[in-house]
C-alpha cells in the first residue's frame, strides 16, 4: 500500500518477467500495488519481506514517471490462494479454475468439497454446490440465482448504486461527501443503521481518528464484531493507515469504555426482566 502517485479511478495491469503487477486506487488517498507469483511453495505465510517489497517497487518504478522508495511503502502483506490443476503446474491462468467432488456412501448424508476457484467464482461455485446437494434435502434451496437474497447492505430495492448514493445524499444533505461514499461503498443500504436520527455532523459524535466518528465505532462493535480498536481500524475500515499512535491508542480506549458500558446495560436489562418475571 503506498500513496495515490497518478490521477484518476483507473487501475493498471503490466505483464513483467511473466507475472502480473497490478496498481489499484484504494479509497481516496492510495493505491494497492501487487505482484502475482505463482509458487509451489508449500510455506505459508502473510506477511512480505522488506526486500520483497523493495522488488515490487523496482519493477513499477520501471513504468512510471513516479519513483517510489521505502519510505513510500504504507503496509504490506500477502495473500494466499491454493490454485487447482490437473497436472501440478500450476500457471497464472489457472487462478480461477475449480473442481467439487461430491461423496455420499450412505446415500442421505452428502459432503462436497471444494478444490480451487477465487473470489471471482464464489457465486458460481456456492450455485453449483446447491445444486449437488439438492437430491438430498426435502425443502428447495434456491439454485435461481435472482431467488437467492442479497448479502447485507447488497439491497438497494431495486436501485443502482448511484442512485442510492444519490438518495443517501438528499436524505443526508449535511454529509460530507467523504464520508457519504465512505459509508455507502462500505456498508451499502446499512449505512442508514449509522446515519438514522442524525441531522448534523455533530449527531455522528465525535472523531476517534481521521474520518472514523462514533456513532460509525458504535455501529461496528455492535452489529461487525469489532472488540478492539484493530477490529476498527484493520479488519473493516482500513481507516489504520490514516490513523497515528495516538489516535490507535484513544479509539482503544473508546471501544474498551463503550462495550463495558453494553455488557452494563445489558446486565441491567436482565435484571429488570427476571424481577418482572418474579
Amino acid at each position: 500500500m503506498v500513496p495515490r502517485f497518478y490521477s484518476g479511478q483507473q487501475a493498471y495491469i503490466v505483464e513483467d518477467e511473466n507475472q502480473q503487477l497490478t496498481v489499484t486506487p484504494y479509497q481516496q488517498h492510495f493505491c494497492l500495488v501487487s505482484l502475482t507469483d505463482v509458487t509451489t511453495n508449500d510455506q505459508c505465510q502473510n506477511h512480505t519481506s522488506e526486500e520483497e517489497s523493495l522488488q515490487v517497487l523496482a519493477r513499477l518504478n520501471k513504468y512510471f514517471k513516479t519513483q517510489l522508495n521505502a519510505e513510500s511503502i504504507l503496509q504490506s502483506f500477502a495473500t494466499q490462494q491454493p490454485l487447482y490443476t490437473d497436472d501440478n503446474q500450476a500457471q497464472q491462468n489457472c487462478v480461477d479454475d475449480y473442481a467439487l467432488d461430491l461423496h455420499c456412501s450412505d446415500g442421505h448424508s452428502p459432503v462436497v468439497s471444494v478444490f480451487g476457484g477465487s473470489f471471482a467464482t464464489h457465486r458460481v461455485m456456492a450455485l453449483e454446490v446447491l445444486q449437488l446437494l439438492s437430491p438430498y434435502v426435502t425443502f428447495p434451496l434456491g439454485t435461481d440465482i435472482h431467488s437467492i437474497p442479497p448479502l447485507p447492505g447488497g439491497d438497494f430495492m431495486d436501485q443502482t448504486f448511484e442512485q442510492f448514493i444519490l438518495n443517501i445524499a438528499t436524505d443526508y444533505p449535511w454529509l460530507p461527501s467523504h464520508l457519504l461514499h465512505h459509508y455507502a461503498r462500505t456498508y451499502g443500504a446499512r449505512c442508514t443503521m449509522i446515519l438514522e436520527g442524525c441531522n448534523s455532523l455533530t449527531d455522528l459524535g465525535e472523531e476517534l481518528c481521521p474520518g472514523l466518528r462514533e456513532k460509525e465505532a458504535a455501529f461496528l462493535c455492535d452489529h461487525e464484531w469489532s472488540t478492539c480498536g484493530d477490529d476498527i481500524l484493520w479488519r473493516r475500515t482500513q481507516y489504520g493507515l490514516q490513523a497515528s499512535n495516538e489516535d490507535q491508542s484513544r479509539l482503544n480506549q473508546w471501544v474498551e469504555h463503550y462495550l463495558l458500558c453494553k455488557k452494563a446495560e445489558h446486565r441491567g436489562t436482565m435484571s429488570t426482566q427476571f424481577k418482572s418475571a418474579l
